[in-house]
């Protein structure tokens, strides 16, 4: 019967009072649902990604089939069969001619093709150019080599030959042997002959299977000798070779040649041109996907292309950048390579570089860096945002383009809106960008993109609230603006 009291005679009744009544409530929690925040014109959620392919598929889509060697091979005639058996001999003095006698013949064009199909010519120069050069007759053996590496480099010229010559067995291992052994023309004819071969895509696979290969290159690329002329293998901690350094080498088997005060400039030549040839064969190399994840795992490599990168006073320094552009070009690279200190930094130094080609290959990298899922957030720093923001200001298209599609990657990841939106004149580059006659509608268009996927992520943040009890219903944006203790 009390159900349908009132309360004041309930309380009475139950001997509590209204105030205590009152208070207790007060204290229920309420159970009404949590209202979320309503807008007039809501965004859609934004899409999850695709799944990227595997790195398999990427590489079976863009690897060359492989050339099938069925070659006609031409008998040597007399003459030509006594120069290759003194090639092959132990007097050194007949070696050397006869190596000098087929450089001679391997120079001229017409020839190539036939000589690179002589039974027995490639054994004989690559039996000469594999011999280590004794002490007592130093000068004669290493004129021997370097004409035998002379003529395979000339061999390796025409396209139809450079399977033939690359396949032959043990030429490759050769050109490496003599890169590491040499300080001279034979060292800086190996990594010329390595570049030629290298143009050949269906030569690029095997090259990567040859042993030492691209250590040998990246360290000649790197250029850094020691006391007596000869490479190391990798970065040390000594001081740069120059003409006036002496660097302490580690002990070697192999002959030391005395760089005589009267050649150090002709070898200093070498060693240039060495560094500008072993950089266009590992510029060959990186360009092809199905050796792009080896390459780029190489740690020796990867430091040597590094360190060159930043020698901006060097020749090779913009062709390194774009090695290390086309390492991220490999969708499986980028996350190994966005993690690492170095690789940022130096693309950081590159992309303020006054080189308008070197800012174009280090901002193309960071593009293909910022599509990396795992990499945005650590890639969406403040000094970064800002070399992308200078470069999308830039009149270069290239690097324009690539420094808004960067910005645009970085946008589509929720983590990076705060550096987004808090390095200085991010925002403002997108919408100038957006709206300026000078831009191309690609790039315009890719601006408007990042600008809403920005204002996307804001609103969704936004969204995520929920209205407190004690607000009132409001669709947003309410477009109202408030003040304190106003007299309307």
């Amino acid at each position: 019967d009390n159900e349908d009291m009132p309360v004041s005679q309930a309380s009475r009744h139950l001997d509590i009072s209204t105030d205590e009544v009152s208070s207790f409530t007060s204290n229920v929690p309420s159970t009404r649902e949590p209202r979320p925040v309503q807008f007039h014109n809501p965004y859609p959620l934004p899409q999850a990604p695709p799944p990227p392919r595997s790195p398999e598929e990427i590489i079976k889509d863009n690897a060359k089939p492989e050339k099938d060697l069925r070659t006609k091979w031409t008998q040597p005639k007399q003459e030509l069969q006594e120069v290759l058996l003194a090639a092959k001999g132990s007097s050194l003095a007949r070696r050397s001619n006869a190596c000098g006698a087929l450089k001679v013949l391997a120079s001229k064009k017409k020839k190539q093709y036939t000589l690179a199909h002589t039974v027995g010519l490639l054994d004989s120069l690559v039996f000469a150019a594999n011999e280590s050069p004794p002490s007592a007759e130093a000068d004669v053996a290493v004129d021997a080599r370097t004409r035998a590496v002379t003529a395979i480099m000339y061999l390796s010229d025409p396209k139809e030959n450079r399977v033939t010559v690359f396949e032959h067995p043990g030429l490759a291992a050769t050109l490496v042997k003599v890169i590491e052994d040499d300080i001279g023309e034979a060292r800086l004819h190996a990594c010329s002959a390595l570049a030629m071969l290298a143009k050949t895509a269906s030569n690029r696979t095997g090259m990567m299977k040859v042993e030492g290969l691209t250590k040998a290159l990246s360290a000649a690329v790197r250029g850094r000798c020691d006391a007596d002329g000869f490479l190391h293998p990798s970065i040390l901690d000594e001081v740069e070779f120059s003409s006036s350094t002496k660097v302490v080498s580690p002990p070697r088997d192999k002959h030391s040649y005395n760089i005589k005060n009267d050649r150090k400039i002709q070898y200093d030549k070498f060693l240039s041109l060495a560094r500008l040839n072993a950089c266009a064969a590992l510029s060959h190399l990186s360009k092809y996907c199905p050796v792009s994840a080896e390459l780029c795992q190489n740690g020796v490599v990867l430091d040597n292309i590094l360190a060159v990168c930043i020698e901006f006073e060097s020749p090779i320094h913009t062709r390194c950048i774009e090695i290390l552009c086309n390492f991220t070009r490999f969708q499986a690279n980028n996350s190994g390579l966005s993690h690492n200190n170095k690789v940022v930094d130096t693309l950081l130094q590159a992309g303020k570089s006054k080189l308008s080609e070197d800012r174009k290959w280090a901002i193309r990298a960071m593009q293909n860096l910022t599509s990396e899922p795992s990499s945005k957030v650590i890639l969406a720093t403040s000094n970064l945002l800002t070399v992308l923001s200078i470069s999308a200001m830039r009149k270069e298209y290239d690097e324009q383009h690539a420094a808004v599609a960067a910005l645009m990657n970085l946008a589509t990841e929720p983590g990076a809106i705060v550096p987004l939106t808090n390095t200085k004149n991010v925002v403002a580059t997108l919408v100038h960008t957006a709206h300026s006659p000078d831009s191309s509608s690609e790039v315009r268009k890719m601006a408007c993109d990042a600008l809403a996927t920005i204002g996307l992520w804001l609103q969704t943040l936004a969204g995520a609230g929920t209205v407190p009890d004690d607000v009132p219903d409001a669709v947003l944006p309410t477009h109202k603006a408030t003040g304190w203790l106003r007299w309307e």
